[in-house]
């Protein structure tokens, strides 16, 4: 699926991302393993390894911190997400290919 939002730098290759139709329910209620929070804290990406999905959320920390559930995406299969960092809407990770070692590539995405 094209998404106008991702950028694939040419050392990476492309991950299919499926716009999850959950809304209500991010990650299908599965577990989330990771919490990222962007350094001016007004958004927060969740990852659940469950189900392969990547939540975002804007946080209004003036308004007692509530979360708005913004974007939602499963990825097309299971990777090793080694890091992930966030700088505002801007989520960058790691990853490998399932079965493969130490074979770390990057992708980049505009939430």
């Amino acid at each position: 699926m094209e998404n106008d939002k991702e950028i694939v730098p040419q050392d990476t290759f492309k991950i299919d991302i499926v716009q999850s139709e959950t809304k209500n329910q991010p990650h299908n209620g599965e577990q989330i393993d990771r919490m990222i929070v962007s350094p001016d804290m007004s958004y927060v990406v969740t990852y659940s390894k469950a189900d392969n999905s990547i939540s975002g959320w804007s946080v209004d920390i003036e308004k007692d911190g509530q979360q708005q559930h913004h974007v939602g995406f499963v990825l097309d299969k299971s990777y090793e997400i080694s890091s992930f960092v966030l700088y505002k809407k801007i989520l960058l990770f790691y990853y490998n290919e399932p079965n493969e070692l130490n074979n770390y590539r990057k992708y980049l995405y505009f939430l």
